[in-house]
């Protein structure tokens, strides 16, 4: 299984691991960080989310 899918594969099992690591090492904090969204406006979510995937975006296009 090579190609795309498997990289897509590979980076969505290490963003899980990430998002794991993080609820399992800082739970009150990811709990207080998950509380403090409530407040933030959907737009601001929204541009936040299309920055980051950006990022995301470029940063695969940098390491190819």
């Amino acid at each position: 299984m090579e190609g795309f899918g498997h990289y897509l594969l590979a980076g969505f099992g290490m963003m899980l691991v990430i998002e794991g690591l993080i609820y399992a090492i800082f739970p009150a904090q990811a709990k207080a960080l998950l509380e403090a969204i409530r407040d933030i406006g959907p737009d601001q979510i929204r541009l936040f989310g299309t920055i980051v995937a950006a990022f995301g975006v470029a940063l695969v296009y940098a390491l190819k």
